[in-house]
């Protein structure tokens, strides 16, 4: 008993009452980015500006914070005024462990927004970053601030087409429920990283890491804990384990006409990439006429599915789906063969998109520059680490069915590139 109570608690904990983390330096509120073109090279020099907002939410009035990341057509520093053109939008968040502000920008998310040329919303849900105090869920409750962005980003684009990404478990299990609360707002598609299928399931694998596989009685040890977190979660979030279900609410007719793009961890230590197979299955079984696709990945460090990093090979899977949803006609290729300079240092050292490295784009710096001078908003110290060193022998990627574009029922797989520390 005394083995099921510390085990019980300590995934409690893990669910309901991660650490508090502050919302790191979200950098300069105007930057300057150069784009490349479709094969690229070189194009336009365009300006990106960030507004930060706090948000209404369902749960008790209490308030998210988001920031919106923007293409801006005409900035001019001294007055202040801009003309906004529309924009379609990605809507990041990923957990109640981090800030889903700065994973934004740590897991390239902001580098492929700036690279579609649309706007970002990214969320801190309630009870992590910029957010107010509240209980965590693990995306039950969690889905109402995610509602909150998503009507925010209707009122400021009225007629764009809206993208979720879940870029962790809770983010992920939080868009998959967002289907069974929305009504308004219709999505042109998800991007699912790691998501699970029932939270019931991911309690008992967690059991099952925590005993020992020599304990005796072991499974029935596992059965009691799954029972006991089931009861004090219960208690703490007013709804039982059986309600967090992604694999219900995929299947629901609020689904049909949402591509989806499924992320599982090959090599990590639950069973992410079996439940993105079996959601992948159930997808294909329920909206056969919607595209789908499954992702898998293998070989991150800890440190790098700590940050929410995937390498240029995940992203740029991610970059063409979401390019599809939004109508771009643009080869992502170049994130990963040879690339030109500048896009795959950003992607691959998860550098921010304003950080420019290229000492020979004199103008882009410039650019960036004057905009800082104008502004004053040049962060006082820098925002991030030096950027970690790829090891090219561990460089791979591969990618069955030979297509560039597969079509529902096609599977990556893709082997992420080792960081040294």
């Amino acid at each position: 008993w005394v083995v099921v109570q510390h085990c019980a608690k300590r995934i409690l904990e893990r669910l309901t009452r991660p650490p508090r983390v502050d919302t790191a330096n979200l950098g300069p509120r105007v930057f300057a980015y150069r784009v490349r073109d479709a094969i690229g090279q070189l194009g336009e020099i365009l300006t990106y500006e960030r507004d930060d907002v706090m948000l209404e939410t369902q749960r008790e009035g209490r308030k998210v914070s988001i920031s919106c990341w923007r293409h801006v057509e005409q900035w001019h520093p001294g007055t202040g005024t801009r003309h906004m053109g529309e924009h379609d939008v990605v809507i990041y968040c990923s957990s109640t462990r981090s800030s889903g502000r700065s994973d934004a920008i740590s897991s390239g998310a902001l580098t492929i927004a700036c690279e579609l040329r649309c706007a970002l919303v990214a969320v801190d849900f309630l009870g992590s970053g910029g957010s107010q105090d509240a209980g965590a869920s693990f995306g039950y409750w969690e889905r109402y601030d995610l509602l909150a962005a998503v009507r925010y980003a209707k009122r400021q684009f009225p007629s764009a087409k809206i993208v979720l990404w879940g870029g962790a478990p809770t983010g992920a299990v939080a868009c998959a429920l967002y289907g069974s609360v929305r009504l308004e707002v219709a999505l042109k598609g998800m991007v699912l990283d790691g998501c699970t299928t029932q939270l019931k399931t991911h309690v008992s694998d967690l059991a099952s890491l925590a005993i020992k596989p020599t304990s005796a009685l072991r499974r029935k040890l596992v059965d009691d804990v799954v029972a006991l977190v089931d009861e004090r979660f219960r208690k703490r979030t007013g709804v039982g384990l059986k309600a967090v279900a992604p694999q219900t609410a995929i299947c629901g007719h609020a689904f049909s006409g949402t591509h989806v793009l499924l992320m599982g961890e090959k090599d990590g230590d639950v069973g992410t990439a079996r439940d993105a197979d079996i959601l992948h299955s159930e997808l294909d079984r329920a909206h056969p006429e919607d595209e789908h696709h499954l992702l898998l990945v293998g070989g991150r460090t800890a440190r790098q599915r700590h940050k929410k990093r995937h390498v240029p090979q995940a992203l740029e899977a991610v970059a063409a789906f979401i390019g599809r949803r939004f109508d771009v006609s643009k080869g992502f290729r170049y994130f990963t063969v040879n690339s030109p300079k500048g896009i795959r240092d950003h992607l691959l050292h998860s550098v921010p998109p304003w950080d420019h490295s290229d000492a020979d784009d004199a103008d882009l710096r410039a650019t960036h520059e004057a905009l800082c001078r104008e502004e004053s908003i040049l962060p006082s110290e820098p925002s991030f680490r030096a950027p970690l060193l790829p090891s090219p022998s561990n460089e791979e990627y591969k990618e069955y069915h030979g297509d560039d574009d597969p079509g529902p029922g096609r599977t990556r797989i893709v082997k992420a590139i080792s960081f040294h520390e």
